[in-house]
This record gives structure tokens, sequence and C-alpha cells, in this order.
């Protein structure tokens, strides 16, 4: 059998390989096991002045977040949440059914110029993203209502502002 000899050195090699490994080419999708984070909520932008931000929290809540534009702070913030505040979130993840919806429930596109929200939770090591396209008449109302719960009970909603969340409650009242 013919072989070629590795001219790459061992560590460079393993360098490699474990960058291609946290690559965004091979970016989790459902049913991919990861332990971290535990919630992702990104906003995506509109054709206006819609918040662009990313918040995570992981399981021993540490809440990291980012804001871009739009936003009262933009940079990186991040908080402890309380054993409490860890609980709610968690009661509101299972009552809002997320874990029953199909991936795809919330990204038709009826309406142009809406922002997005992707929302990642990871259950007993499995990663479920839900994309709600907020244009979109089909989202069951329970979605809006816990992105709204992830930004109350995380505290981001000080780095946010108030204005993202009476667009947000109004939106979701309107499709009761």
């Amino acid at each position: 059998m013919f072989t070629v000899p590795l001219t790459i050195p061992r560590r460079s090699l393993l360098l490699g390989l474990v960058a291609w490994a946290g690559s965004p080419a091979l970016a989790a999708t459902s049913g991919d096991r990861l332990p971290e984070p535990w919630i992702r909520l990104e906003t995506h932008p509109c054709h206006g002045s819609c918040p662009v931000y990313t918040l995570t929290v992981s399981s021993r809540g540490r809440v990291r977040y980012r804001g871009q534009q739009f936003v009262t702070q933009k940079g990186d913030e991040q908080r402890w949440l309380s054993a409490r505040d860890i609980g709610k979130l968690r009661k509101a993840i299972v009552e809002s059914g997320f874990s029953s919806f199909d991936s795809q429930c919330c990204s038709c596109r009826e309406h142009t110029d809406h922002p997005s929200t992707v929302i990642q939770v990871v259950t007993d090591g499995v990663l479920k993203t839900i994309e709600h396209y907020q244009g979109c008449s089909t989202t069951p109302r329970t979605i809006p209502i816990l992105e709204d719960e992830i930004v109350f009970l995380t505290g981001a909603v000080r780095w946010i502002g108030n204005a993202d969340q009476s667009s947000r409650r109004s939106r979701s009242q309107q499709s009761r």
C-alpha cells in the first residue's frame, strides 16, 4: 500500500482541526448535541430602526449581551441570574411550547421589511432553533411572548431599551 508521509507538524494539524470544527460552516442544527449556551436569542435588522443584538444564557445563569445597533447599550455586557430567575426562564420555555413547534413554524415571509429573531434552546443536550420572522402571521402567539420573557428575565431590557419591548408587546397583543 502506498502512503504519503504527513509533513504538517502535529500541533499545527491539531490546531487546524480544532479551528475547522468550530467554524460557522459546521454551525449546529436541530438535533446536534451542544452543552452551551442554554438559550440564544439573536435579532436581525429590518429596513428601519429595529434593535440588533445577541443575548446568550448559560444553564448556570451567565447572561451575555452584545448590542450592535438601535439599542441603548452597544457592545458587550454580562450579568448573572439568580436560581429563581433561571427557574422562571425554564418555566417560560416549557409553557411556550417551544419544543413542540416545527423549526419552520415562524419563518414565512408574507410581509416584508420586518425584523427577525432567532431563538435557540438546548434541552437535554439537543439544540432546537426557531427563526421568527415578525411578518409571519402563522407564528404561534407564545413565541413573541417567550422572546419578551427571555429579554425581561435576563435583565437585558436595560441594555436594549424599552422601545423594543413596547413594539413587541403591541405586535403580540394584535396577534391574539
